[in-house]
C-alpha cells in the first residue's frame, strides 16, 4: 500500500521535514517512506509503522528493522525517536559499515 497525500503530508508535518536517521532536510515530494519492522519481516502499512527516510537511509537500511538500523549505527533507541538535531553526514554510517566489515573479515581469518 502507498499511503495517500494527506498521510505523506502528515508524515512530512510530524518529522520537520527531516530524514528519521540522518536528519538531511528533504524537499517535500523528495523522501521516501519506509516501514519500520519492513513488510517481509512481518511489518504492516500502518501509519505508526511508517516514517519518512532519504533515498540514501532508505538504501542502507535495505531489510533491517529500525531497532536493528540504529543499533547498528548508534542512533538511540527507537521508542519515541525523532530526527537528529543536526544533520549526520552519510560518511559516518560509511564509516561504520567499513569498521564493521573489516571486523568481519578480521574474525573469518581466526
Amino acid at each position: 500500500m502507498v499511503p495517500s497525500g494527506e498521510e505523506r503530508d502528515a508524515i512530512y508535518q510530524e518529522q520537520g521535514g527531516s530524514c528519521m536517521y540522518c536528519g538531511c532536510g528533504l524537499p517535500p515530494h523528495g523522501f521516501e517512506i519506509d516501514r519500520k519492522v519492513p513488510v517481509s519481516r512481518g511489518g504492516a502499512d500502518e501509519r505508526e509503522n511508517l516514517q519518512m527516510v532519504c533515498p540514501a537511509c532508505s538504501r542502507r537500511k535495505g531489510n533491517m528493522t529500525d531497532e536493528e538500523f540504529r543499533r547498528r549505527y548508534r542512533l538511540g533507541f527507537s521508542v519515541g525517536a525523532q530526527p537528529p538535531v543536526w544533520p549526520i553526514p552519510q560518511a559516518y554510517f560509511g564509516n561504520i559499515d567499513r569498521e564493521l566489515e573489516r571486523r568481519e573479515s578480521y574474525r573469518s581469518i581466526s
